[in-house]
């Protein structure tokens, strides 16, 4: 009876750990699957211009085929040597819901990273696939204020403009939901980094074998509950 209830013992340990590492070979292959990237690359391709009011200006864009995660969102810094304000900054769905907002600091606190300077985004932020979202930022009308683009600009894998790019909301002291547009031509000062999260579709024989384990594993916790109870009880009545 012991010699059994050691085979069984060893056998669903050995088991365990197949199981584990089926489950972290999954978690493994979504991880290696992410490559960090920012939206925009380079240096815009059109003059620089000055808010010349209080507004909220930026852009829409669709994310591609795979879900990414935001982790950081930045700001345009002409000449690399510090903002000349801070700047409130926020991703919206097109519903007009403020889904994340980060506030990039005045001067030099900001990361640097490409004329960009970004801060994290607390937890990241999930965007769903072939979804379009609109992103911003806070511009003031006061003297020297940090500049901006109208144009265009190279931009990096698994994300793409709106067909109706651009995004602003004019005269007001509020930090507000760009849902104006005009000629198309994007408001670039905002930019974000993120994480492509490609969708990890287990193989029919890997579903099985999940479910599968996962039965044999109550089997056999059952069966073996019943050979120590009924090994207890042996030992009793000896």
């Amino acid at each position: 009876m012991l010699s059994r209830m050691r085979a069984t013992r060893n056998y669903f340990m050995k088991f365990n750990m197949r199981l584990l590492g089926l489950f972290l070979g999954l978690g493994v292959a979504i991880q290696s699957g992410a490559a960090g990237a920012v939206f925009l690359t380079g240096v815009p391709d059109n003059k620089t211009v000055t808010s010349k009011s209080n507004a909220t200006l930026g852009y829409a864009f669709r994310v591609g085929p795979d879900p990414v995660n935001i982790l950081k969102m930045g700001i345009w810094d002409q000449g690399a040597n510090g903002l000349v304000e801070s700047h409130e900054m926020g991703i919206w769905n097109t519903n007009g819901d403020l889904l994340a907002s980060v506030m990039v600091p005045q001067g030099t606190a900001g990361t640097l990273n490409g004329n960009f300077r970004y801060v994290d985004v607390l937890d990241g932020l999930m965007l769903d696939a072939d979804t379009v979202y609109v992103i911003a930022a806070k511009y003031y009308n006061v003297d020297n204020s940090d500049a901006f683009f109208m144009g265009s600009a190279t931009r990096s894998a698994g994300i793409d403009w709106d067909v109706s790019r651009d995004r602003f909301s004019i005269e007001s002291d509020n930090f507000l939901f760009p849902d104006s547009t005009s000629d198309g031509s994007a408001y670039i000062g905002p930019n974000f980094e993120y994480v492509i999260v490609p969708v990890v579709v287990p193989e029919p024989d890997t579903l099985f074998l999940l479910v599968g384990g996962i039965g044999l594993l109550a089997i056999l916790r059952r069966r073996n509950k019943g050979d120590t109870k009924r090994n207890r009880q042996g030992g009793l009545r000896r």
